[in-house]
């Protein structure tokens, strides 16, 4: 029953597009996830903080300022790298890669390059009186350029991307070309400093406690499509927040064993989307040198489009992370993302 609803799903957007003498543009593979991290966590804004994989959508959040041992006297000392590449099938003929890469400037500005690319084979090709005409692809790819710095402790960033969406096989050679250009704001990793004594059951104790250690807040991005003359956004407005609560802290009460993260987005309806909530949920355990998540998310809480989970490795001296993620979708198919990632790291 799923397969028939794939074939008959292609089947219709494939006439209808191949009706048309333009190909209609395509942009909702810009929806799926970046990493297997983001992924996990609900396709939330915040769930990747500082990292390359925030380039397209959220380019504010490309910035690492803050984790970087700047030397302001040497040049190439004081330039860093992060880079990210990631692979998932959402169905068995398709095929999803995305590479990322970050360079930061001491803690000044960072500039972003990425390539995302999907592919979907073997689809069925028919004419108006559905005469099988043989099988095509139909490919999307995005080159994303951008660059983030930090002013009185708000992220900001812009990043431009150019579109292609492509037929091809059997005879046929159609494509289309669209911009992309998106702007954010965000406020990251802000410590919350107030004094938390032992836990008891006084009800002003316990507020304090419900209170994250550290608050990220993804303030604002637009995302605005350029077809032509004609503009469009993807949403109207996008804000998102990530709540960090820290336990079973050392003596100096600073280096960290335990954290649990809450993370919450909202899009809002520009006319031709919905209204979007997403929710993310993760533990991280730190052990020396490394740690490892466990996370969990809810994509469009209002109608469960999908339910996601998965767990990362981080590691520090070499920085090298893993990270996978399995994540449903309403047609009841499950896909793996997996992401290979060097997150250079003080």
């Amino acid at each position: 029953m799923n397969k028939l609803k794939k074939i008959l799903i292609i089947f219709f957007i494939t006439f209808g597009i191949l009706k048309s003498d333009i190909l209609s543009p395509d942009i909702s593979f810009l929806d799926l996830p970046v990493s297997g991290k983001v992924a996990s966590l609900g396709n939330t804004y915040l769930s990747d903080i500082s990292n390359p994989s925030n380039l397209l959508l959220n380019p504010s959040n490309i910035w690492f300022g803050d984790k970087v041992n700047s030397s302001p006297n040497t040049l190439f000392r004081n330039i860093f790298h992060r880079f990210s590449l990631s692979n998932f099938k959402i169905i068995n003929d398709d095929s999803q890669t995305n590479i990322m890469y970050s360079m930061q400037y001491g803690n000044l500005f960072t500039l972003g390059l990425g390539y995302i690319e999907n592919t979907r084979f073997n689809i069925d090709q028919y004419d108006e009186n559905a005469n099988f005409l043989g099988e095509i692809s139909y490919q999307e790819k995005a080159v994303i350029t951008g660059f983030a710095t930090q002013m009185a402790g708000i992220n900001l960033g812009a990043s431009t991307a150019l579109i292609n969406n492509s037929f091809y096989g059997n005879n046929l050679d159609k494509s289309n070309d669209i911009y992309l250009l998106s702007v954010g704001l965000s406020m990251n990793e802000k410590y919350i400093k107030i004094k938390r004594k032992n836990f008891n059951y006084n009800f002003v104790e316990i507020l304090t406690y419900a209170v994250p250690y550290r608050l990220s807040m993804h303030l604002n991005s637009k995302n605005v499509f350029y077809e032509n003359s004609s503009s469009s956004t993807l949403y109207n407005n996008i804000v998102g927040l990530k709540l960090d609560y820290f336990f079973n802290r050392d003596g100096n009460n600073r280096i960290k064993k335990n954290m649990i993260y809450f993370l919450f987005d909202f899009k809002s309806n520009n006319g031709i989307t919905s209204n979007e909530l997403n929710f993310g949920l993760g533990y991280e355990r730190f052990i020396n040198d490394m740690s490892f998540n466990f996370n969990c998310g809810i994509k469009r809480i209002d109608n469960f489009e999908g339910f996601s989970y998965g767990i990362e490795y981080k590691g520090n001296n070499p920085d090298l992370n893993f990270s996978l993620a399995n994540v449903s979708t309403p047609w009841q198919k499950d896909y793996l993302v997996l992401t290979f990632s060097y997150l250079y790291k003080k």
